[in-house]
C-alpha cells in the first residue's frame, strides 16, 4: 500500500484528548468579545466555545457583513471538512481580529466523504460567494500530492479560482498541497518527491529581507537612499525566532527552483533545515504559500501517527513532537497566533 499523507480522507482527531478542564488554545478563556462568525450550527461553533473561544453565527443567505468586520472565503478541499474548518477557525479565533469565516466549494463539485447536505448547509457556492468581496481567501490542502496537478479532476476550475483570487481579493493564502499547486500554477516550480515523510514540529529559520531592487515601480514615492522592505515581510512579524512549525507530508519544495523566481517577485521568507522552504509570498503579498501546518491543534500529529501503525503502514514518531512524559508539545502556538495576525493584518 502507497503511504499516505496528512491529508488522508480517513484522518481523523481526537478532540476529546487535546483538552481537560483547560484549554491550549486560550490564554483568557473567559474574554467572551466576539472575533469570529460561523455559519450556523457549524460544528466548530460549539466545539470553539467550549475550548474558550468566543464566536457567534450568521445565516449565510440573508446575514449582511457586520461593521469592523471582513469576510474571508475557506475554499476547503481536505475529505474530512469539519476537522480542518475547525482548524482554521480557531487560529482565526487566537488573532482577536475581526472575521466572518465564508466555507465555499468549486461550483458543481461533489465529495467522498463529506456528505452532500452538509455542503449545501453550510457552504457556498464560489460563484455566489465571489459576490460577497471578499478581503481574503484561504485555500487548505488536499490528500493528492502523489498526483501530478494536472490529474486532479477539478485542475482547471482551481486554475480559474486561484486567478480570480489573485485580482479579486487583497491576499490569498495557501496551505500544504494548495501551496505547491498555486507555486506550480503562477511560477511553474514542481513539487518534488521526499525519500522519506517529512514528519514532525521543525524548527523554522527567518530569512532576511533583501532591499527591492532600483528603478522598480514599487520604489515609487520613496525618499532618496530610502531602503524599501518587501510588504510580504510583514508576515513575520512578532514570530518566536526561531519559530515551530507542524509538517506531514511525502512531497516538498527546492530552495533553489524558488529562489529562481525572484526577478518574478517570489520571496522565500523561512527554511527549515530538516524540512525545506516553509514559508514564501509574492513581495506584495497577495500570494502566500506555507508548505506546513500551523493551525493543527496539539493531537493531530499524534492521531496520524497511531492512524498509519495501525494500518501497519511504515511510519516513524513525528520529530521533535513529543515530550518526556510521552504528551504533544505544543509550541507552535504563539508561531500560529502570530503568523494568522500578520496575515489578516494584510487584509485591513
Amino acid at each position: 500500500m502507497a503511504p499516505r499523507c496528512c491529508c488522508d480522507a480517513t484522518a481523523t482527531k481526537t478532540i476529546a484528548t487535546a483538552w481537560t478542564d483547560h484549554s491550549p488554545f486560550t490564554d483568557n478563556p473567559t474574554d467572551t468579545t466576539i472575533v469570529l462568525l460561523l455559519p450556523r450550527q457549524l460544528p466548530a461553533v460549539s466545539n470553539l466555545r467550549r475550548q474558550g473561544f468566543a464566536v457567534d453565527e450568521y445565516d449565510p443567505s440573508v446575514s449582511p457583513l457586520p461593521e469592523g468586520f471582513r469576510d474571508v472565503l475557506l475554499l476547503n478541499l481536505m475529505p474530512i471538512k469539519p476537522v480542518t474548518e475547525e482548524d482554521i477557525a480557531r487560529s482565526l479565533c487566537m488573532t482577536g481580529r475581526n472575521v466572518r469565516l465564508v466555507p465555499i466549494t468549486l461550483d458543481g463539485q461533489r465529495f467522498k466523504h463529506t456528505p452532500q447536505t452538509y455542503i449545501d448547509r453550510y457552504y457556498l457556492p464560489f460563484t455566489q460567494a465571489a459576490d460577497l468581496h471578499p478581503a481574503g481567501v484561504i485555500v487548505t490542502g488536499a490528500p493528492l500530492e502523489q498526483m501530478s496537478f494536472e490529474e486532479v479532476r477539478y485542475w482547471e476550475q482551481l486554475c480559474h479560482f486561484m486567478d480570480w483570487a489573485d485580482t479579486h481579493t487583497r491576499s490569498t493564502l495557501y496551505i500544504c498541497w494548495a501551496a505547491q499547486a498555486a507555486l506550480y500554477h503562477f511560477y511553474h516550480v514542481d513539487k518534488v518527491a521526499l525519500t522519506a515523510k517529512c514528519f514532525g514540529i521543525f524548527p523554522q529559520e527567518l530569512i532576511p529581507a533583501t532591499p527591492l531592487p532600483e528603478h522598480t515601480a514599487l520604489h515609487a514615492g520613496t525618499g532618496a537612499g530610502e531602503i524599501v522592505t518587501p510588504r510580504c515581510h510583514n508576515l513575520l512579524r512578532n514570530l518566536p525566532r526561531p519559530f515551530y512549525m507542524p509538517h506531514s507530508r511525502h512531497t516538498g519544495l527546492l530552495t533553489h527552483d524558488l529562489l529562481a523566481h525572484g526577478d518574478e517577485g517570489l520571496v522565500v521568507l523561512a527554511h527549515g533545515e530538516e524540512c525545506g522552504p516553509s514559508l514564501c509570498a509574492s513581495r506584495d503579498a497577495r500570494r502566500v504559500f506555507i508548505s506546513g501546518h500551523l493551525e493543527y491543534e496539539p493531537f493531530t500529529l499524534h492521531n496520524e501517527y497511531q492512524r498509519d501503525l495501525t494500518r501497519g503502514l511504515p511510519i516513524a514518531p513525528p520529530l521533535h513532537y513529543y515530550k518526556k512524559d510521552g504528551q504533544p508539545d505544543y509550541r507552535w502556538k504563539a508561531s500560529c497566533a502570530a503568523f494568522y495576525d500578520n496575515y489578516l493584518s494584510l487584509l485591513e
